[in-house]
């Protein structure tokens, strides 16, 4: 036990010296708040470590107690630890309690107190916190903390002014408080991320970021202020609105006049002059003014002579009468513009039908109500037959069913003959159908050319006879080796239909006068006033000179010469080739 202890004194010895020659050793690094805690610290663990001392000199004194503790717990240990048999190891060492204060302020500054080495330990670098707590500080941040150290009264002191520095301290304060300075530090951070950073930020440098995110949060838009309108804006906006539209309107309507009346291109024709009219002598008398006078001297000067103007005038021109042109309305102006149908998809149909049915029910049923028209009997069926009869049909229920089929069978026979009565004869149906086909042709009439290169084949003939008469068209048919032209006349519809049946349906190449090359294409379409053909009829013309001969008898002969010239084109292209 004597030994033990003496190792012990030797140790704390050992240590003492250890930490003397670290002391004197260690330079002087600068102190702030978190370098005075640690001090504290290693200063409370050293007083630790001298009462553990005190506390072991005393244990020597008392050997024969010890040895009966130390027999005690080794039997104990060895029935409860499986008996590795030993003494029981002294409290802490002092070199322990020196060690546990080293680490305590490793990293940090040691405490100085003012005229005292510091003592040598392991260098580390200085914690962040106590970095941010020196530049939080509010004069503290603005002294360089290295030459900060602490005076035998406890105050932190610049060592190159010997100025005394305040250190931030924290103070207790309200939730209130620190939720303004966390609303602050949020709007901070807000303006800091809307600034464009020209280098990688610490979030940038995160493994956890991802680029493809943006990172600017939306912008609110600021809210807009009341704008009042002066009063009589819209006012006068609407009457300008109107006033506009009011000539408009008279606009037109003169446009219109002219336009029947024929002044508006009269008023053209004069109001264009010509270059050279300005270059011509002016006559000595207009050419209408001449035939009325009797004076061989054809000039306005005898109008200056003093004599009467009547006397002048050659009485033979001059009438009571009045010519009062008759008006003719233009071609080119139809008298109504076409009425442009309103299509209706299938709900809307539906949706009308329901409606007039149920306008014409409210009107039965007023007039039913005032007395004009008798009421309907109930409408009686096989399913409603006890509710309406009740107690008539219990007593004679035979009689009542028989009453009930008589009235179904009448309204399906009175339904039957509606049906027939509204069906179209088939003389009616024809007439529908050729009122359909036909269309106006007082305003224009649309002429459709067509060029085939052989049309002999009797069923390509039938064809386009039939449709023609059909569709209520007029044309003519001229056959002439390897130019056969087509021309039909008509309204828009019949011509869109004919074209169809010319360009697509008809197969040209088949037939029982088969010709491989055998094609149709439309040369010209458009519109005319008036026909030149009556029905549609098959012309062969043997030569060129016969086929344009039968074109120029209708005044189209130019038709004929557009056709032969584009097939001869054609041809000469054809064998160059």
């Amino acid at each position: 036990m004597a030994q033990s202890a003496a190792r012990t004194g030797s140790w704390q010895q050992q240590s003492q010296e250890q930490q003397q020659q670290q002391q004197q050793q260690q330079p002087q690094k600068p102190i702030d708040a978190a370098t005075a805690a640690a001090a504290a610290v290693a200063a409370a663990i050293q007083r630790k470590s001298e009462l553990h001392a005190q506390i072991q000199a005393r244990l020597q004194s008392a050997g024969p107690v010890l040895n009966v503790l130390s027999s005690s717990t080794a039997t104990s240990s060895s029935n409860g630890a499986g008996g590795s048999g030993g003494i029981v190891p002294p409290l802490m060492p002092a070199s322990n309690y020196s060690a546990a204060a080293a680490a305590a302020v490793a990293g940090a500054p040691r405490f100085v107190p003012a005229g005292a080495t510091p003592p040598a330990t392991t260098t580390a670098a200085a914690p962040s916190t106590s970095t941010a707590a020196s530049a939080s500080s509010g004069e503290a941040a603005k002294v360089n903390a290295t030459n900060l150290i602490i005076d035998s009264q406890g105050r932190t002191i610049d060592r190159l002014t010997g100025e005394e520095v305040q250190l931030g301290q924290h103070r207790p304060t309200l939730k209130v408080n620190l939720r303004v300075k966390k609303s602050e530090q949020f709007k901070q951070a807000m303006k800091s991320n809307e600034e464009p950073s020209s280098g990688p930020t610490g979030l940038e440098s995160s493994q956890f970021y991802d680029p493809k995110i943006p990172q600017k949060l939306p912008n609110r838009q600021s809210r807009r202020q009341l704008a009042f309108h002066e009063p009589g804006k819209f006012t006068k906006l609407a009457a300008r609105i109107r006033t506009k539209a009011q000539l408009r309107r008279l606009q037109e309507s003169v446009e219109a006049k002219a336009r029947r009346t024929g002044i508006a291109c009269a008023t053209k024709l004069a109001a264009i002059q010509s270059a050279s009219r300005t270059d011509e002598v002016v006559p000595s008398i207009e050419w209408w003014d001449a035939p009325i006078l009797k004076s061989d001297d054809l000039s306005y000067s005898v109008l200056d002579s003093g004599k009467p103007i009547v006397e002048l005038l050659q009485s033979d021109w001059f009438t009571r009468l009045v010519e009062h042109p008759f008006q003719l309305k233009a071609p080119q102006y139809p008298e109504k513009p076409p009425e442009i149908k309103l299509q209706l998809t299938k709900e809307e149909q539906k949706k009308l039908r329901r409606q007039n049915r149920v306008e014409m029910q409210k009107e039965r049923q007023e007039k039913q109500r005032l007395g004009l028209v008798p009421a309907p009997q109930p409408k009686l069926r096989m399913t409603n037959l006890m509710r309406v009869l009740g107690s008539e049909a219990v007593q004679d229920p035979t009689k009542a069913e028989a009453f009930v089929r008589a009235q179904m069978d009448k309204r399906k026979r009175d339904h039957e003959s509606a049906n027939a009565a509204r069906q179209l004869t088939p003389e009616q149906r024809r007439a529908k159908k050729i009122r359909k086909l036909t269309e106006d042709t007082k305003t224009g009439v649309t002429v459709s050319v067509f060029l085939v290169k052989d049309l002999s084949d009797l069923s390509h003939r039938f064809k386009v006879r039939a449709n023609a008469e059909q569709l209520g068209m007029t044309g003519v048919a001229v056959t002439h080796r390897d130019c056969c032209v087509v021309v039909v006349e008509g309204g828009p519809k019949q011509t869109r239909k004919f074209s169809r049946l010319m360009l697509e349906r008809i197969r040209w190449t088949e037939g029982k006068t088969k010709v491989p090359d055998n094609q149709c294409k439309l040369v010209w379409t458009g519109f005319t006033k008036d026909r030149a053909f009556d029905k549609l009829d098959f012309q062969s013309a043997p030569t060129e000179m016969a086929g344009r001969e039968i074109f120029k008898k209708a005044g189209v002969e130019h038709y004929w010469d557009h056709c032969y010239a584009g097939n001869v084109l054609q041809s000469v292209g054809g064998e160059s080739a």
